[in-house]
């Protein structure tokens, strides 16, 4: 009978055949696959008895080359033995540090679950966080390869804003050839999409950030502006949560429509020329500004 010896991580439950597997397998999984792999028979039926490390497998099948009927027997028998991945994450090993910087606290733990998701939904064991640090000014993950912690900046930028630093420091030698570490700094605005900021003596809804440039709708004007966010200082904030609210129109006359306040339940006029039953609606300094509609 042939034998098929394996490797099992006791830390990640993967398995080497070859190579070593991206994530844990059954031992169903395991047999299916030597059997697909290793007999290259398809179509197949397979029984399974024994106890790790020890298994038996007998199998039937059409072989994938001429179609042929194939039975065949086999063993498996397993060993343990940390796989690479792991014995870098035991020992603590990373090749980069992404910094999560500025923002307010939920958006910063916002970029945060957002980056260790991404990371973890990747499908590379070579590729994990190490560790996660919450300190005063943000946060800091350790990740174990510089290309996807550049990556993953890049997408926190994307979708929170923000600048993006990168700097690198020499930490030894191998083979000849020098080893980097990276410091991947982003900082995140203090505003995010949908807040209303007062800027310039004018009242504006974000309506999108990317990396360093900012989108704004004039809500008294009506017109939509970019800047950069260098040139967004002192202003003032609204968020969103807290300022943007749903009104029932009662009744329309042209240009107007005539409201329910939801923060007093009085009728109030404002400037909507749409057909919609109910508007979003932003108090600020005691005005009313309408939204534009984002369906």
């Amino acid at each position: 009978m042939k034998r098929v010896k394996v490797k099992k991580c006791p830390h990640c439950g993967s398995f080497e055949l070859g190579k070593w597997t991206n994530k844990s397998m059954t031992i169903d999984d395991l047999a299916n696959t030597i059997i697909s792999k290793m007999f290259d028979v398809g179509d197949l039926k397979y029984e399974l008895k024994g106890n790790e490390p020890n298994y038996r497998v007998k199998f039937s099948g059409k072989d994938n080359t001429d179609g042929k009927d194939v039975k065949g027997d086999f063993s498996i028998i397993i060993s343990s033995s940390t796989c690479p991945a792991c014995t870098k994450k035991l020992g603590n090993y990373y090749e980069a540090v992404l910094q999560i910087r500025g923002g307010t606290e939920e958006t910063a733990k916002a970029a945060t679950d957002f980056s260790v998701k991404s990371v973890e939904e990747q499908g590379s064991s070579d590729i994990f966080i190490t560790k996660v640090l919450k300190i005063k000014e943000g946060y800091d993950l350790y990740l174990s390869n510089k290309q996807y912690a550049r990556a993953t900046g890049k997408q926190l930028t994307d979708k929170f804003g923000g600048s993006y630093k990168e700097t690198s420091h020499l930490v030894g030698r191998k083979n000849g050839t020098d080893l980097y570490r990276i410091t991947i700094s982003i900082r995140i605005p203090g505003f995010q999409p949908g807040d209303i900021i007062k800027l310039n003596g004018r009242i504006y809804e974000i309506e999108g950030i990317r990396r360093n440039k900012v989108m704004l709708f004039d809500l008294v004007m009506k017109t939509q502006e970019i800047f950069k966010l260098s040139e967004i200082e002192d202003y003032m904030l609204w968020k969103r949560e807290r300022t943007v609210k749903e009104a029932d129109v009662i009744y329309r006359e042209g240009n107007t429509a005539y409201i329910l306040d939801p923060s007093d339940f009085k009728e109030k006029a404002v400037i909507d020329s749409r057909k919609a039953k109910t508007i979003k609606i932003a108090r600020v300094d005691d005005e009313i500004y309408v939204l534009p509609d984002k369906s």
